[in-house]
């Protein structure tokens, strides 16, 4: 080797060793520093934990003080506290310890006595409910036997008056020739049937006579002359007053009496079935008694003033008699659901209600059917409509002093108030 190539490799060697030297002295500085840290750092938290120390020696000394300063009677008070909340911890380990059963007891006797007071305000609300109603009197607690009396009046005086007729005429109404059978004969004359019933009664024939009038104009248009005496005896009467153009209807007396006896099965059947079906709604004798009693009210009142009034009874007035059924029944049913079934509020309010329905109801048809009774022509429809109106008033009073009066006793007798 040359001597160049050998100073190049002792100066690598030595440039070697130099950072070895430099690498050792920084890590010998560098623990220096970490020993300095940690002794600053441990120094602090000694500082720390000595003040934390001294604040709670403070705090423990100024607690000292504070006690210090209670009064006598606060640490009786203090000392009490202490002696209920042993108590209590003593009473609660002995329920715990206690058997199921003891338990149930206490839980029972506490449900028993939550029951008894409730049971004790509904009975004070009760009375003092009762006691409001009975400040507040209505018209039917004042008045019910009065409203009856006058009811079952109409009634009685009807069926007297009906036995006393039928004792003088032998029937309990006047009929037409529909229902009797004879000759019904019509005349298309401007005579009146004064006239025409003074001329046949001097004849010895004993007729009635009805006029017949135009819708429109409302004058006479003819004259039906009604009678069970032969046609043979009438028509030469007829003629000699100079009549030509008349017209002659016969019906026989067998075929209208046995049509008379069908139209009074049918209302008396109509009559059963309405009342089994009352009873079968309700279930109670009192009840469907005052509302059969109501109908049987209406329709026997309504005849009795037919009877007062000189009407003779035709085929369509026994309809009219079947509808007045249906009509007297609906205010009845209505009547006694309303305060029977609903419950909600008292009898007197119940009974307000009903009554106002009702009279509604009953007015409007009256109203309705006497119009139309002033507005028609024709007999037939005026004796239906006439029949109804009549029936109606009268159900006015069966309905509101009869039917309401037996309810309203019925229902105190029930407490249904």
């Amino acid at each position: 080797m040359d001597s160049n190539e050998k100073e190049g490799i002792n100066k690598e060697g030595n440039n070697e060793n130099f950072e070895k030297i430099d690498n050792v002295e920084i890590k010998s500085e560098n623990s220096e520093n970490k020993k300095e840290h940690n002794e600053q750092h441990q120094a602090e938290e000694k500082e720390k934990t000595e003040k934390t120390e001294e604040e709670e020696r403070e705090k423990v000394e100024q607690s000292k003080k504070e006690r210090e300063k209670v009064t006598e009677p606060e640490l009786r008070k203090q000392k009490e506290l202490k002696k209920e909340r042993k108590w209590f911890k003593g009473f609660v380990k002995k329920v715990e310890k206690q058997e199921d059963k003891q338990i149930d007891d206490i839980i029972k006797k506490g449900w028993w006595a939550k029951r008894k007071e409730k049971k004790e305000r509904k009975e004070e609300y009760k009375k003092s409910r009762e006691n409001l109603i009975k400040q507040k009197k209505g018209v039917y607690e004042k008045y019910h036997k009065l409203f009856l009396i006058i009811s079952l009046a109409i009634l009685i005086f009807s069926v007297s008056y009906l036995v006393a007729f039928h004792a003088k005429h032998n029937d309990f109404a006047l009929k037409d020739v529909t229902l009797t059978g004879g000759v019904a004969i019509t005349i298309h004359t401007n005579m009146s049937a004064e006239q025409l019933e003074s001329t046949l009664s001097k004849s010895n024939i004993k007729a009635s006579t009805r006029t017949i009038k135009d819708i429109y104009t409302g004058k006479q248009s003819a004259l039906i002359i009604e009678s069970q005496e032969d046609a043979d005896k009438i028509t030469p009467i007829l003629n000699s007053l100079g009549f030509k153009d008349f017209s002659v209807e016969m019906t026989g007396s067998s075929l209208s009496h046995s049509f008379y006896k069908q139209l009074i099965r049918a209302l008396i059947m109509a009559f059963i079935f309405m009342s089994l079906v009352v009873f079968i709604i309700f279930r109670a004798y009192a009840p469907s008694i005052a509302v059969i009693l109501a109908a049987i009210t209406d329709l026997v009142g309504a005849l009795a003033l037919i009877d007062i009034l000189g009407i003779k009874l035709s085929t369509a007035g026994i309809a009219a008699f079947l509808m007045l059924l249906g009509y007297s029944v609906d205010t009845d049913i209505m009547l006694t659901t309303k305060v029977i079934r609903s419950r909600n509020k008292p009898l007197n309010d119940r009974l307000k209600s009903s009554v106002k329905t009702g009279l509604t109801m009953t007015l409007t048809s009256i109203i309705a059917v006497f119009i139309a009774f002033t507005l028609v022509n024709s007999d037939v429809l005026r004796q239906i409509f006439l029949i109804l109106t009549l029936g109606l008033v009268i159900d006015l009073i069966s309905t509101w002093f009869g039917n309401a009066s037996i309810i309203y006793m019925y229902a105190k007798k029930k407490r249904l108030s």
